[in-house]
């Protein structure tokens, strides 16, 4: 009975505190203030924190170091950590929540880079990473909702303490942009595949954490590229190449699909022949997209210049509501989780 109402309690107060800004993988060029939690209790702790604060000048970061410390300290002892950065456990209420002064002190912070070196998935540490407004956020074992971009954890072999796991971690961390920009190469490659473009890109950059915005712009450039060459090229080279061996059933296949696409914006073409172009573009449903609606202009002679803008603002369309679904999409399936 006392679980189930912690648990209510609980699952309350993040709902009123939970952050709701979008976070996903940085690289650590875009990082400029991060805050790390570490556990007194670990053996390494000391060389831990002075691991974690060589990474912050390093990277010239504004870095705030937490500590959690649960221990029963005497009335003789003294903290080995400052008292303003340390959640003892005095600072947590009935159902582990810490008080409001360690959450505003940690808010105060302004961190986009959020650091767990804490090897669990107790409330005090679920309850700081989920109302952290960092835009990155990393840990070592994954907190309900994943809440964190990025896992390192522990080989199977043995358990790492703060300080190898913090040293791990640290090598993932400068290998991101170098991750990253092979990710970002792949949504640009995905994005000009006929058919697929930006509604398979989109989705993927979703599911690898990518930022938003970059890979969107990413997207609909690698999805725009094609487009002046397939209005002034496509038709002419769909047309020499399908009467010949080994290429003409691909070749008629696309002036088929280009000539379906050409007669549906023709159906439509009460409410404006380009506006049925924008809306063939910017739906992404099965059959459309850059490539069959760029392909069908060009085969009823649409102007080049109005094609492309129209086609364009397709595009924009089309990524927003791709954007869109995706979010919703892995949101569910991060609340299933």
């Amino acid at each position: 009975m006392v679980d189930s109402v912690k648990s209510f309690f609980r699952k309350k107060y993040l709902k009123k505190f939970e952050s709701k800004a979008p976070t996903g993988i940085l690289p650590m060029s875009q990082v400029k203030s991060a805050v790390a939690f570490i556990d007194v209790e670990d053996t390494s702790f000391d060389a831990c924190k002075i691991a974690l604060q060589a990474f912050f000048r390093d990277y010239g970061i504004k870095g705030e170091i937490f500590f959690f410390d649960f221990r029963k300290i005497g009335s003789e002892e003294r903290l080995i950590t400052s008292i303003t950065n340390t959640v003892l456990k005095k600072d947590l209420d009935w159902c582990g929540k810490p008080s409001r002064e360690k959450i505003d002190l940690m808010l105060g912070t302004e961190a986009d880079l959020f650091i767990s070196l804490i090897r669990g998935t107790d409330y005090p540490l679920e309850f700081m990473a989920k109302c952290s407004q960092a835009k990155f956020k990393v840990g070592r074992v994954q907190l309900p909702g994943n809440t964190f971009d990025l896992i390192v954890s522990d080989p199977a072999e043995r358990p790492l303490n703060e300080k190898e796991s913090f040293d791990a971690m640290r090598q993932f961390l400068a290998k991101i942009k170098q991750q990253m920009l092979k990710k970002y190469l792949i949504v640009f490659l995905i994005s000009m595949v006929p058919l697929i473009e930006l509604r398979g890109a989109i989705p993927y950059a979703v599911g690898f954490n990518l930022p938003l915005i970059p890979s969107y712009i990413i997207a609909i450039i690698g999805n725009m590229l094609p487009v002046p060459f397939i209005f002034l090229f496509g038709r002419k080279m769909l047309e020499w190449g399908k009467d010949k061996p080994l290429i003409g059933g691909f070749f008629r296949w696309c002036l088929e699909k280009g000539e379906k696409a050409g007669a549906k914006l023709e159906a439509k073409a009460g409410r404006g022949l380009y506006i049925a172009l924008l809306l063939f573009v910017g739906i992404p449903l099965p059959g459309t997209g850059a490539w069959s609606g760029t392909l069908a202009a060009s085969i009823l002679n649409m102007d080049f210049r109005k094609s492309v803008v129209y086609v364009t603002l397709g595009v924009l369309l089309a990524g927003v509501i791709m954007l869109a679904a995706s979010l919703g999409v892995f949101g569910a399936i991060s609340l299933v989780k």
